[in-house]
């Protein structure tokens, strides 16, 4: 039987109709709850032939939105009922906001004449830095064309409020919406496409041209890229950018790999990086940085680049904890391009150790961390001192089995070093760092749900500690039920232990707050119709084996791990906290 939105005539759409309509051309999927709020919109969404897929907690379907715009860097959409339904959707979407998602949540809103327990939405969201529209009957299409413009050209999550008694109304032409809609503007440069590039202001040909100086007059130069890099599709200006200069590279976490071959190479900058290797970081005497937030834990609380001259290109020119010397905010694929060309001819009129040589620096400071990484490696035995697994030798392992064409989704917290760091980088397929933008645990879970919808063939491999595991245990439901294959690897020391490392451990506080129960989650996959293994030796990944070999739906690997086993990026984070540099979560 045809529900009433669907029986309403197509000469008088309603409002939830044309939202619809609207969303329906800019989206491919959504993510959500339904309720009292969004019951008809959903309904509409999915007779315009949006495929929906049903989150079991709000923070979910937001959570899952964001996984699926940073998989495939288009716009993503959540829905939720108004009130409890939106609260409990918001740290997703602070976390949205944070890593510049392109994504819009279409939520319920209060009727015109309040309730008791109705609250100011629009104010909670924009706490967030979330922008928002608050939908009327008229000018509905326009206002959604302005929030999906939004969402895309300036990378800011959009919340859309369709108030509860408009919802089934008939939508009526005329201004309305937009002009009730502050912060909401589809004005500014869109980014270009990748590889695409577009024309510079005068004020950015100013800015290059003094990066291009910085950077051409630099002994020691290097050159890093971050998400942003990726997303813009300039990698390979910024590898030509760097051997026109000598210089070495580097990346983020999430942009590990793209440099690729061709290039010397010092990995991954933070606290992730070798010890040799963030050596001769801290050497560099100039350094590019393109899409790189430059947060506590990507330069080692500020340190990282040493007192380089710091020359940063973003689209967010937003505060940073290294020191920057030159902020050009704008877009990478613009910007890059032009970079390159004024440097590559700065850098034919250069004389000295910034031209083209047979040894430059970045290859002797590549060479240099290469030798101290040698005599770093060790063989990592199978069990810590107290017997349990070294979380080490299972991520080598893991390394070994699992095919190299997968999608690694990765939650925050302690447990956030092993499978990043051990696994081998895929630039095609670059990590999903769930939560780092807010400092939230508990979105990895929710973020693979999105990287399952985005998935080309890949295997989408989750991984989390136990608390963040926790938090997002409802929707591991949603998982089981997903299209694609995905293995949720659970990091359980049956504790918070980044809490017990640096405030049990390193301050003497009481550890017992920071304990958890060990939880049976092997169980819990069987229980939503997956599969699972609790994995208390190396021998125990058997099945596992097996499965990869041909079986689908969901694995779980319950990895009984040591929390004797320290991370050395958290000797960092354990270090500032007493020397109270940052309060990371």
């Amino acid at each position: 039987m045809n529900s009433p939105v669907t029986q309403t005539a197509l000469a008088s759409p309603t409002v939830s109709q044309v939202v619809a309509a609207e969303l329906a051309g800019a989206v491919n999927t959504v993510f959500g709850v339904v309720g009292n709020g969004n019951a008809h919109v959903v309904d509409a969404l999915i007779a315009a032939g949006v495929p929906f897929t049903p989150t079991r907690h709000e923070a979910g379907a937001v959570g899952a939105a964001d996984g699926f715009a940073r998989a495939t860097g288009a716009l993503a959409l959540a829905t939720t009922t108004y009130g409890p339904g939106f609260t409990n959707a918001l740290t997703p979407l602070a976390e949205a906001v944070a890593a510049k998602s392109p994504l819009v949540l279409l939520t319920g809103a209060p009727p015109a004449t309040p309730r008791p327990w109705d609250i100011d939405q629009a104010a909670c969201a924009r706490a967030v830095g979330a922008a928002v529209v608050r939908l009327a009957t008229t000018g509905v299409a326009e206002a959604l064309r302005d929030a999906v413009g939004h969402a895309r050209n300036r990378r800011n999550p959009v919340v859309i409020e369709l108030p509860y008694d408009i919802a089934t109304r008939p939508a009526l032409p005329g201004p309305g919406a937009r002009g009730a809609s502050p912060g909401v503007s589809t004005a500014g440069r869109a980014p270009a496409a990748p590889g695409g590039r577009g024309e510079l202001t005068p004020s950015e040909a100013s800015l290059v041209a003094e990066a291009a100086s910085v950077l051409a007059g630099a002994e020691r130069p290097l050159v890093v890229a971050g998400a942003g890099a990726l997303r813009a599709g300039v990698i390979t200006d910024l590898a030509a950018i760097a051997r026109e200069l000598g210089a070495a590279t580097a990346t983020t976490a999430v942009a590990r790999g793209a440099f690729g071959e061709g290039v010397a190479s010092l990995g991954v900058i933070g606290g992730f990086a070798a010890p040799a290797a963030a050596a001769q970081l801290e050497a560099a005497d100039a350094v590019l940085v393109v899409g790189a937030s430059l947060n506590p834990f990507s330069t080692r609380f500020g340190r990282v680049f040493g007192s380089a001259s710091v020359v940063r290109i973003d689209l967010d020119p937003g505060p940073t904890q290294a020191p920057v010397a030159l902020s050009i905010a704008g877009d990478a694929a613009t910007l890059v391009p032009a970079l390159r060309e004024v440097l590559g001819e700065r850098v034919g009129e250069t004389v000295g150790p910034a031209g083209v040589t047979a040894s430059t620096w970045g290859e002797l400071a590549c060479e240099a961390a290469a030798s101290g990484a040698s005599q770093e490696r060790r063989p990592i035995a199978e069990r810590a001192g107290d017997g349990r697994l070294d979380p080490r030798a299972v991520a080598d392992r893991l390394a070994q089995i699992l095919p190299r064409r997968l999608r690694l989704v990765q939650d925050i917290g302690h447990s956030i070093s092993w499978a990043p760091q051990r696994f081998a980088p895929n630039p095609e397929l670059p990590p999903l760092f769930m939560g780092s933008a807010f400092q939230s645990t508990g979105l990895g879970l929710l973020g693979a749900i999105g990287a399952c919808e985005a998935s080309r063939g890949e295997l989408v491999v989750a991984a989390m500690g136990d608390g963040s595991s926790l938090m997002a245990l409802a929707d591991l439901d949603t998982l089981a039920r997903s299209r694609t294959s995905c293995v949720v690897l659970v990091w359980n020391d049956a504790a918070y232990n980044a809490e017990v490392l640096q405030y049990a451990n390193a301050q003497g506080l009481n550890p017992a707050p920071m304990l958890i129960d060990e939880v049976d989650f092997a169980a819990a996959a069987r229980a939503v119709g997956g599969a699972g293994s609790t994995i208390t030796e190396l021998a125990d990944l058997a099945p596992f084996e097996a499965w990869l070999e041909g079986g689908d739906g969901l694995y779980l690997l319950d990895c009984r791990i040591s929390r004797a086993v320290e991370a050395p990026f958290m000797e960092e984070i354990t270090a500032s906290v007493v020397r109270h540099d940052t309060l990371p979560t």
